[in-house]
């Protein structure tokens, strides 16, 4: 029977306890594992207008990657302090292919990951598919739920605020 050997050092994603990416981090570096936390600058629209402020999040709440050999590694790396558990399917931990973090790691800049179009308040968007697809507003704040944002919309003396998927707008 052939079997498939792992290649010595691999990359896997592990599992954080809640909101101890950084101490993770922190002490699988001190194990002399290399690790890759991507964090990025979330937006926080005000209530009251246009002004936003940011927050320093991680890109992948609850996990980082890290690239150990899981043959001489795995129970080191399950039982260092802030982490929960190397992620698993089946059989056991599965790797993350280089390519995966390479194209992450292209989009970092000054220490960030950077996302697609950051919109601002003010600038026209247009809709690019559903219903309303072809119309053409003003954006104005991102939801809570960063997935969602608010739109202005004028048409024929009338103005009415909707809320669509960030995915359905691109810059006018």
């Amino acid at each position: 029977m052939y079997v498939i050997t792992p290649s010595l050092f691999e990359w896997y994603t592990v599992r954080t306890k809640p909101q101890e990416e950084l101490r993770a981090t922190r002490n699988l570096d001190a194990w002399g594992v290399e690790t890759f936390a991507p964090t990025w600058k979330q937006p926080r629209p005000s209530q009251f207008g246009c002004k936003v402020s940011y927050s320093i999040k991680p890109l992948f709440p609850g996990y980082i990657f890290a690239r150990f050999d899981i043959r001489k590694s795995l129970r080191t790396i399950n039982y260092t302090r802030g982490v929960y558990r190397v992620v698993s399917f089946g059989s056991g931990p599965v790797p993350i292919q280089e390519e995966i973090i390479d194209l992450i790691r292209a989009r970092v800049r000054d220490g960030l990951v950077e996302m697609d179009e950051d919109f601002q308040c003010g600038d026209r968007v247009r809709i690019k598919e559903g219903p309303l697809a072809g119309l053409v507003g003003i954006f104005q704040t991102s939801t809570r739920s960063k997935d969602r944002v608010s739109i202005l919309m004028t048409a024929i003396k009338y103005q009415s605020r909707i809320v669509i998927e960030r995915q359905h707008i691109e810059k006018h």
